[in-house]
């Protein structure tokens, strides 16, 4: 909404990064529990061992991280906007 308003400020940025947040959090702890699961559970003999679910569940985790991480270098330096915009989107 903000990238619509027009707004350039670092506000909506701040609120990003709390929802963020909450949901790279959920998406570790799922993450962690299905790795878990697979080796304990289903015994499938180790983790990331390149099934496709493993490696569809990391990438959005990656690309969070690297969003959380730009947003502390915008929010402190006003440097990496493009980036940002670019990793929320």
């Amino acid at each position: 909404m903000a990238l619509w308003r027009g707004d350039s400020g670092v506000r909506w940025v701040l609120d990003c990064r709390k929802v963020t947040l909450v949901a790279w959090m959920a998406l570790t702890a799922g993450i962690l529990l299905g790795a878990h699961w697979a080796y304990y559970v289903l015994g499938w003999g180790g983790y990331w061992s390149w099934d496709p679910v493993e490696n569809a569940s990391i990438l959005p985790w990656l690309v969070s991280t690297a969003f959380l991480h730009s947003v502390m270098v915008y929010e402190r330096r006003q440097m990496l906007k493009i980036w940002t915009v670019l990793l929320v989107i």
